[in-house]
């Protein structure tokens, strides 16, 4: 009998102990580096601060858009997530909808009253979110420059909190099937 180390994750990172009960967003949480959601609600509220500055040098009565906050960006990409669990090829739209149609076989998930947040306001976090600050000097010279920082810190975090056991299992999604 050979006794082999089971990967180890750190999670007094997040303010749990190793026994007790985990939910799914827990992992999200324990990799997710926090400092990455800070950056990315400062930089959309930028981004939505100049937009309503720009409207306000042009229509007169048109209403702010509200800022943002780390819990609302956190449902925002809860959303996204649950638009990949539905097989369809409707539009971001299609997900708000009450109605589904004359002789629809999948109803409408009917997203705004089902999680609180309506497709307007989905749509104006989609439009202004940003996750990495554009850099100082020419950002064509780094087509990764949107995600760069993000992915820095989700690898730093990850090595962080994950002690990895002696067996991996890789990932070969992005790998072609050869029939093999």
């Amino acid at each position: 009998h050979v006794h082999t180390a089971p990967t180890v994750f750190n999670w007094v990172v997040i303010g749990k102990d190793a026994a007790s009960d985990k939910t799914e967003f827990d992992y999200w949480n324990l990799a997710m580096p926090a400092e990455a959601l800070r950056q990315e609600v400062l930089l959309t509220n930028a981004n939505i601060d100049a937009a309503n500055e720009r409207a306000g040098q042009g229509d007169v009565g048109v209403p702010p858009i509200p800022r943002t906050s780390m819990g609302e960006i956190l449902r925002k990409r809860g959303l996204r997530l649950a638009m990949t669990l539905i097989d369809t090829d409707k539009p971001v739209p299609w997900f708000w909808s009450h109605d589904s149609g004359t002789g629809a076989v999948v109803s409408s998930p009917s997203f705004g009253s089902r999680f609180g947040m309506s497709r307007n306001r989905f749509q104006q976090l989609e439009q202004h979110e940003q996750f990495c600050p554009k850099p100082d000097d020419n950002p064509a010279s780094d087509a990764w420059w949107q995600v760069r920082m993000l992915v820095n810190w989700f690898n730093a975090r990850r090595t962080a909190i994950m002690k990895a056991g002696p067996f991996l299992c890789m990932d070969e999604s992005g790998s072609w099937w050869l029939g093999k």
